[in-house]
């Protein structure tokens, strides 16, 4: 039987710098691992209009701490435009989402947020979320 990592005209099994150099595993969004696993914690209490977090979100907690409605997005046009969610007040809202940042618009700011975190870095994550097509 022949040896399944022995590529037919290749040095693969004896050389794993065959293709371009040491093969060095990275996480990356697709990897499903840093989405099963317990996530980095991440907790806030504020009134910034912006939260960027240090790795990508596996899933975010917000709590309105306001006596009106908040609304939260991934763009500051998002948020400025129709693509956000509404939170009412003392309401709380949680998704399971891959996001590097949060923006908070409301009348008065007062929010708590946690968030699970993988290990993945927010550099990642490369879409331009602008508040265009449906995503804010």
């Amino acid at each position: 039987m022949s040896d399944p990592y022995n590529y037919p005209g290749t040095n693969f099994k004896d050389s794993p710098t065959e293709y371009g150099g040491n093969f060095q595993y990275r996480v990356g969004l697709n990897h499903v691992g840093a989405y099963q696993v317990s996530g980095i914690p991440f907790v806030t209490s504020s009134n910034a209009t912006v939260i960027n977090f240090p790795y990508v979100t596996k899933t975010i907690t917000v709590e309105n701490g306001q006596t009106n409605a908040l609304y939260i997005g991934f763009s500051a046009n998002g948020v400025a435009a129709t693509n956000y969610f509404r939170i009412p007040p003392t309401g709380s809202l949680t998704m399971d989402v891959k996001a590097i940042a949060l923006h908070l618009s409301g009348t008065s700011i007062a929010y708590s947020v946690a968030a699970s975190l993988t290990g993945i870095p927010t550099s990642s994550l490369t879409s331009n979320w602008s508040g265009s097509a449906g995503v804010g």
